[in-house]
């Protein structure tokens, strides 16, 4: 099974949430421009994650 704990996997997608709700916030606060910077940060931050667990499990 995984070698990671559950509880770390929780904690990423909690921040997830927080992410979301905040992303909502500068969404309308300061515009697009921002909102996709940041879009692209999560999603690459989301990458390094997923690769990271298939590295741990099976290399």
């Amino acid at each position: 099974m995984l070698r990671r704990p559950i509880g770390s996997i929780v904690l990423y997608f909690w921040t997830i949430e927080i992410s979301t709700s905040f992303i909502a916030y500068v969404k309308q606060e300061v515009g697009v421009q921002f909102f996709k910077i940041l879009l692209m940060i999560m999603l690459t931050n989301m990458i390094n994650f997923v690769l990271s667990l298939i590295v741990d499990n099976y290399f």
